[in-house]
């Protein structure tokens, strides 16, 4: 039958049939990407291909063998129409497939970001909506040089140092934090003290982000909103449960601490108050293992006690301390109950003097499991370390492998000559013996002469000959 002489009703229906079934498949397609995502609208193709294609199929030739006895030109031509139609939609199909899949993870990387941003909880910061500030590469605004930090983990605590060498650190007060991507940026009230700021916080525990890469950009920013140039910093969250514990400040137990649960005291900048210019410690303890973290600063005057906390914690503790030629030495042990094998802690340090509280400084810790190897009959905990003084008592920094170890029983060197000499550097025979007293860390003359026994026991420190004898000297003169 030729198709003119086709009844007007049949060739309607052989139009809808060739036009209508296919556009309606299309924007079932299109639908589904817009409001369903990618992976269904792989499906929707699937479907396309395998169910709809040869419905479609056969209902034409039923249709054609209906009306136009499957013979014939129209047959051949309406093949022609399928095969088409088929090619086309199916390439449509594909390519808002693909086009999808690009906004889809759009959305999913803005969604993140966003997530992020709300679960960074610094101390002191503040989520504001929007871009971030516009940097300036002007010399006048707060340059970053550096950015350190490690990995974050779900429930806690986190910390990072930015470092500058800016001109005007006293016109820096804020840090902008943004996460690439989000639709929102932190601002954090900071000091750049020392060309250093610290930031520290509590990442909330939001199981979207477990095992999720992110690049956050740093930028200073002074009293006036001049912002410098955004530095980034690559923050993975690592892929461990939600941390549950180690959070409260009785984690660390310190020689001779007070308990306050609260009315911790804010650190100030000001040059009349005892800073911190350097914070050494290690960096990984097993629970219940000893500890000693270096305080050093240029303050002249008395120290009365350490002060330490935890972020985002107004209680704290006192620790009474002896300043000791530019250091102070906090001894203590890391508690056994309340902490897991992997927690990440995070403890502030700030000195406190008649006149004040300095600044905050931060020493993020490991709890490692309590399983330690053995080395004949000494046990090796494998505690990272810089210098022996940030070992435990009785155990040395092997700095070949940066970890503490044992010394040998015979032959005791937690400190070499130097750093003996360091402790009491500055220190004078000549002076009151309550001054002496002080200087050498609560010990006395008498303590010193009667070496090793009266010294070794007044410090707690086995001392080798060598640093004795060559700091004795010094001190007091070899007719002493």
């Amino acid at each position: 039958m030729p198709f003119n002489t086709l009844p007007s009703e049949h060739i309607f229906q052989l139009l809808c049939l060739n036009t209508v079934y296919p556009v309606i498949l299309t924007v079932l397609t299109l639908y589904i990407n817009c409001f369903r995502g990618f992976h269904n609208n792989l499906h929707i193709i699937q479907v396309y291909v395998f169910y709809f294609w040869p419905v479609y199929v056969n209902i034409q030739k039923q249709f054609m063998k209906t009306w136009c006895g499957g013979k014939g030109k129209i047959m051949k031509n309406t093949g022609y129409i399928s095969v088409m139609l088929f090619i086309c939609i199916f390439l449509i199909c594909l390519l808002t497939a693909c086009l999808g899949e690009e906004d889809n993870l759009g959305n999913i990387d803005e969604d993140l970001s966003d997530r992020l941003t709300e679960a960074l909880e610094f101390d002191g910061g503040e989520v504001k909506s929007g871009e971030p500030p516009t940097a300036s590469d002007s010399s006048k605004a707060p340059q970053l040089d550096n950015i350190q930090g490690e990995d974050a983990r779900l429930g806690a605590p986190f910390a990072f140092t930015l470092e500058s060498d800016y001109e005007d650190p006293e016109n820096v007060e804020k840090a902008i934090v943004f996460v690439e991507g989000a639709t929102k940026y932190i601002e954090v009230d900071g000091v750049l003290l020392s060309g250093i700021m610290e930031l520290v916080g509590n990442l909330e525990g939001d199981e979207e982000l477990r095992d999720k890469d992110f690049k956050i950009q740093f930028a200073l920013q002074t009293d006036d909103g001049l912002t410098g140039e955004y530095q980034t910093f690559e923050l993975g969250v690592i892929d461990e449960s939600e941390q549950e514990t180690g959070e409260a400040i009785a984690a660390l137990v310190a020689e001779g601490e007070t308990y306050h649960t609260t009315g911790r005291p804010d650190g100030g900048s000001s040059a009349d108050y005892p800073q911190i210019t350097e914070l050494s410690g290690p960096s990984s303890l097993v629970p219940g293992q000893a500890f000693n973290v270096i305080l050093e600063t240029d303050y002249l005057g008395t120290i009365s006690t350490a002060v330490l906390s935890t972020p985002g914690n107004s209680a704290y503790k006192e620790i009474p301390v002896i300043l000791s030629a530019g250091m102070v030495t906090v001894s203590g042990n890391l508690a056994e109950d309340g902490i897991s094998d992997g927690d990440r802690l995070v403890f502030q340090w700030a000195l406190k003097s008649d006149t004040g509280t300095g600044l905050f400084r931060n020493w993020s810790l490991k709890v490692k499991s309590g399983d330690a190897e053995v080395d004949g009959d000494n046990t090796v905990e494998y505690t990272d370390c810089t210098n022996n003084a940030g070992c435990p008592t009785g155990q040395i920094c092997n700095m070949d492998t940066h970890t503490c170890e044992p010394t040998e029983e015979e032959t005791h060197i937690p400190y070499n000559c130097q750093d003996f000499c360091e402790r009491i550097l500055g220190c004078s025979a000549d002076a009151e013996d309550d001054f002496l007293s002080e200087c050498l860390g609560g010990c006395t003359v008498e303590d010193m002469a009667n070496y090793p026994e009266g010294f070794q026991e007044c410090w707690d420190l086995p001392l080798d000959d060598c640093s004795f004898i060559e700091c004795y000297d010094n001190l007091f003169g070899e007719e002493q």
